[in-house]
């Protein structure tokens, strides 16, 4: 049996759906926040238009005039987000949905800007120091002078050295307490999409028998639809996650690796 949602349902289904997505944000971080869709065809509110040019000049990759801000969707912002959908390997239709992946690939690299220590390009890494070049001649010295500058120079290494690993230690830790709360946050978005599957299921069963006995069902109907916006913000949210989670490790590694030289 077809189950046809009334308007009560629909607008009743957009909150549960919107109260899902807003706490998926919240376990994300930074996030843009549109109301309603924004690309071709879309309902474009101006306000949700200025949210996603702002965010693309935000990451440098706005290609169309820096001192724009209108409220229309123009074709240099369209080509954005097309060009941006393709890279990451999104479906390339020039739309940004609320909680969908495209925003919420948006959210990722808001967080990998805002969040240097998670992000491949570590500020903190420190850069080899520039060789001189065509150094003048060093003039030979007493024995006992250059003993002396050696063992100073051999100290100097071994504080450095140990300034080092301490710092190299803080970063483990700090992204050793990132990785185990992202992973957490994994598991419980996790649960929610198990438990969103099994309530959606429930519900559809239930609902047909409400049909059949001509019962209201009004919250019904919208639990289904809310079910499936927040299904689909979760399983983009998870992606977002997994993404995450892969580049702090790849970067814990590094770090660990580098004070395994040290010791």
């Amino acid at each position: 049996m077809t189950i046809i949602p009334t308007e009560e349902d629909k607008t009743y289904g957009k909150k549960m759906g919107d109260s899902i997505i807003t706490s998926l944000a919240q376990l994300l971080g930074t996030h843009i926040g549109l109301k309603g869709s924004v690309g071709n065809e879309q309902e474009n509110e101006p306000e949700d238009v200025r949210i996603v040019r702002n965010t693309f000049k935000t990451l440098g990759r706005y290609s169309g005039d820096k001192d724009q801000n209108g409220p229309l969707l123009n074709r240099p912002l369209h080509e954005n987000i097309m060009a941006f959908q393709k890279e990451k390997e999104l479906k390339t239709d020039g739309r940004i949905k609320p909680g969908g992946e495209t925003e919420t690939a948006l959210n990722l690299e808001l967080n990998r800007t805002k969040d240097s220590t998670g992000s491949s390009n570590d500020a903190s890494t420190p850069k080899p120091p520039e060789k001189p070049q065509n150094p003048p001649p060093v003039p030979s010295k007493k024995p006992e002078i250059q003993k002396k500058e050696d063992k100073e120079e051999t100290d100097q290494k071994e504080e450095n050295q140990s300034k080092r690993k301490e710092e190299l230690k803080e970063l483990i830790d700090d992204l050793d307490g990132k990785i185990e709360e992202k992973e957490t946050n994994l598991d419980r978005i996790e649960g929610w999409v198990m438990g969103i599957g099994t309530a959606g299921g429930a519900l559809s069963g239930g609902l047909a028998t409400l049909r059949i006995s001509k019962s209201p069902i009004g919250t019904g109907a919208g639990a289904i639809v809310g079910a499936k916006n927040g299904y689909d913000a979760a399983e983009a949210a998870i992606k977002v996650l997994q993404a995450e989670i892969l580049v702090l490790k790849q970067n814990r590694n590094k770090y660990a690796s580098e004070l395994e030289q040290l010791k």
